[in-house]
């Protein structure tokens, strides 16, 4: 027979059903089996069902869906004992009763959990399943009683080589291992693991060791210690203890008598060696003594007088002839010296000579150029003095004194053409076309200066041209103030107020 229990998001019961087999609609219809009513329940939800004694949950494609253990599922889910089920706000727990006498289940204590604060201080929760709910919900494997604990808080699983790992189960108020946070995915665990579920504090104890004896589901839980040593409840006597130190004794001595034993055999085979050779081979025979009485003198033999007499000029006569030798040598030589010195003073002046001629050359060649080009620019006859500058270039083309005159006589040549432009003007009566002519002409030009004479000269005659006109004007005499004024312009074509007295004139001339 299975239970069904229903709990609303306040954690009361707000239903609870009984069936052994059976097909149950859930949603939020008053045409459902089972009426869940909310806003966030479908009309038609899930489907609990029944099928060969095992109970199965289905999604109807509800808008927010059906959560087996924090987990939304997609088809039929086969529901295990103590498996929460979320429809909307509501939880939903379904178990399954014993339908016999009970039965005694050894399982392993695969951990425990020991509170350390708050209502948990002191109470110790044994880890025996393989999937160890935890929450305040009453169908959790271990229930805790905390308002900061969620129904379903946390899960811890076991896997089959006995490692624990804790997941949390979307609480609100959160689980944490060791002080970090985790979340749905599982976090191994460890001896002496810190675990805080809301407000509660735990300490996992793992106990591989341990067996439970649970004489059903829900019955006490017993427990005991497997004994893997050996009997320790009877003291050995004195007899055995001798026995004992005295087998250690033979076994330890034993393979040092046989080193020893080895080692004076050893000894005693090198002496008779010795012995042997010592008689076979005897020392050989030492060089008998020196003779006391023999003496070795080393003092040498003292010669006479004569012979050092002898000696003596002999060896001065030797010394006369090598001296002799020596001075002609010497006499030879530095005669030899004195000539090699005055050829090679002769030829060191003459090449000196050469080379000073070779540099002085271009030297000299430099400096002629030099002075004719400056003449023939005080000369003003640039084209042949920019000739005479590039060769003085060619020859030093780094020299900012030659660059200068370059661009100067290039600027003049210019400037010359500028000028005579302007007196070909001039003589034509052209005095407008002379005037810009003259005006291009660069002020560091050396027809600067007569280009503004010319400039002003030019003025003048336009102003003296202008006062005529105007006093022809006021004898009214109109073809002549005209005439006066046009010879005016020629000289200034962009003076306006001019143009206007010339086109006053003309008007009238015409009347």
């Amino acid at each position: 027979m299975f239970t069904l229990v229903i709990e609303d998001k306040r954690g009361d019961v707000a239903d609870e059903y009984a069936f052994e087999a059976g097909n149950f609609v859930i949603g939020r219809s008053r045409k459902n089996d089972i009426i869940l009513p909310s806003e966030n329940v479908s009309r038609e939800h899930a489907r609990l069902f029944t099928r060969e004694d095992r109970c199965f949950i289905v999604d109807l494609e509800s808008a927010n869906g059906v959560f087996v253990n924090g987990k939304r599922i997609s088809g039929e889910v086969e529901l295990a004992p103590s498996s929460q089920i979320k429809i909307g706000d509501f939880y939903l727990h379904v178990d399954k009763k014993g339908d016999g006498e009970p039965r005694s289940v050894s399982d392993e204590v695969f951990g425990r959990l020991h509170g350390k604060n708050l209502g948990v201080a002191g109470r110790n929760y044994p880890l025996t399943e393989r999937i160890n709910l935890i929450g305040r919900g009453r169908d959790c494997t271990t229930t805790i009683i905390d308002s900061s604990v969620s129904r379903n808080h946390a899960q811890i699983t076991v896997d089959e080589v006995g490692n624990l790992f804790l997941r949390d189960l979307r609480s609100a108020n959160g689980t944490f291992v060791d002080g970090r946070r985790v979340d749905m995915e599982p976090v191994p665990l460890r001896d002496r693991s810190k675990i805080k579920l809301g407000n509660v504090e735990l300490v996992l104890e793992i106990q591989p060791m341990e067996t439970v004896v649970r004489d059903s589901p829900r019955g006490a839980v017993h427990t005991a210690i497997v004994a893997s040593s050996p009997d320790v409840s009877r003291a050995p006597s004195h007899a055995e203890i001798a026995e004992t130190v005295d087998d250690v004794n033979q076994e330890d001595l034993a393979p040092t008598r046989k080193k020893l034993m080895a080692v004076a055999g050893v000894i005693a085979f090198l002496g008779v060696a010795g012995l042997v050779t010592l008689y076979l081979w005897p020392s050989p025979e030492l060089p008998p003594p020196a003779d006391p009485t023999t003496v070795v003198s080393l003092v040498p033999k003292t010669k006479n007088e004569p012979e050092i007499r002898r000696e003596s000029a002999q060896q001065d006569k030797k010394n006369g002839e090598n001296t002799s030798a020596t001075q002609r040598n010497h006499d030879n030589g530095e005669n030899g010296r004195k000539q090699n010195a005055t050829d090679v003073g002769v030829t060191r002046r003459s090449t000196t000579t050469q080379s000073k001629n070779t540099k002085t050359q271009p030297a000299l060649d430099e400096e002629k150029l030099r002075n004719e080009a400056e003449h023939l620019i005080s000369e003003r006859k640039w084209a042949l003095a920019a000739e005479k500058i590039a060769v003085l270039r060619k020859i030093d083309p780094f020299s900012t004194l030659y660059t200068s005159l370059a661009n100067q006589a290039k600027l003049e040549m210019q400037n010359e053409t500028w000028f005579a432009q302007a007196q070909n003007d001039d003589a034509k009566h052209m005095y407008g076309e002379a005037r810009q002519s003259l005006a291009k002409i660069t002020v560091d030009s050396v027809y600067r200066e007569a280009a503004q004479l010319k400039i002003r000269k030019l003025l003048e005659d336009k102003q003296a041209r202008i006062h005529e006109g105007d006093e022809k004007c006021k004898r009214r005499q109109w073809s002549a103030c005209y005439d006066l004024y046009t010879d005016a312009l020629a000289y200034d074509p962009s003076d306006n107020l001019l143009r206007e007295k010339q086109e006053f004139a003309r008007k009238k001339a015409r009347k």
